[in-house]
Parts: C-alpha cells; structure tokens; sequence
C-alpha cells in the first residue's frame, strides 16, 4: 500500500515531507522559543527548492499531460512553472545571501551563547542560549562594537565593545555595561 502510494505520488513527496519539516520547525519555534540556527535554515530552504522543482517537474511531465489533452495548456503550465521556479530560487537565494549572520558558540557570564554578528553599517552581537547545533534558544544578551562591517570574533586579540547587557536564564541582569568611544580618540 505505501509502494503504490509512493509510486503514485512520488514527485509531491519530497516536497510535502520538507514543507511539514518546516511547518514543525514554525510550531517548535513558537512553543519553546527556539530558533532554528542560521546553516541549518539555509540548508532547508535549499531543500525546499530541490523538492520545489522536482514537484513543479512531476506537475508538467506526469500529471498534466495525463489529464490534459491540450498541448496549449501544457505548454503554458510549463512556462509559468519554469518562471515560478526561477522567481523562488532568484528570491530565496537574495534571502539566503542577505539574510546571513555569522555565528559562533561562545561562554560568556559561564553560560554556553550562540554569538550571532550583525554588521551591515554597525557591528552588533546578539547572544542566544545555545540548545544545540540546529537550534538557539531565547536570547540572553547583546554586545554593540561600533561602526564598520567586520566579525569581531575573527580578530586574534578580543575586541572590547562600547555597550552591552547579558542576562541570565531566568532574565536577570548580570553584566552590563557602556564604554565611550569618543574619550579613546
């Protein structure tokens, strides 16, 4: 019974399968107040293409010829696929590019952070619980370095930042701090 089923609907299944792994990851994110980490998210949008194109490919060469007698209709089905297709890799690969922020598993107050670097214009530092290598848990900090465009991590000697606050678990203030910027030059 699963044979045929998977036989017959082989080209919807990845898709489905990777859509509710999303739709799961949504639920856990709401109810546990934990994030999925960035390469790991990257990595299911990447998926969620794939399966994307090999549903849109199963559409246009098993179903739509079996159902259709209409090459017209065929035809046309296969350009706005192919379109559809091309707008949703242009669009998540833009989302997947922009959207990155290196991270890095730090210690910080003796609690083990996923360090997330924000640095378009400023440099900014969000510090999240860690919970594991695909997931984040609620945020419990954050650093500002300034302006510029760098990681402060990939420096050999530690960056001191101009303002911060860490938090416990339980939401506790335990360091925070502002340093000025303007008296060092």
């Amino acid at each position: 019974m699963l044979k045929n089923f998977l036989k017959k609907y082989n080209g919807a299944v990845p898709f489905v399968f990777i859509s509710l792994c999303g739709i799961v990851l949504v639920f856990i994110d709401t109810c546990t107040n934990c994030t999925l980490r960035v390469v790991p998210r990257n990595i299911l949008m990447g998926l969620e293409i794939i399966s994307l194109g090999i549903f849109l490919v199963w559409i246009n060469f098993k179903i739509l010829p079996r159902k259709l007698n209409n090459t017209l209709i065929c035809v046309l089905s296969k350009v706005v696929s192919s379109l559809l297709f091309v707008g949703v890799v242009m669009f998540s690969a833009f989302v997947m590019v922009f959207s990155y922020t290196p991270e890095h598993v730090v210690v910080r107050n003796d609690i083990k952070m996923v360090a997330r670097v924000r640095s378009f214009l400023d440099v900014y530092v969000d510090y999240y619980q860690y919970e594991n290598t695909l997931f984040a848990g609620k945020k419990l900090g954050y650093e500002y370095y300034g302006s510029g465009g760098y990681d402060p991590f990939e420096y050999e000697e530690e960056l001191e930042p101009y303002q911060w606050i860490f938090y416990d678990e339980e939401g506790n203030v335990v360091d925070e701090g502002f340093r000025d910027r303007y008296s060092e030059e």
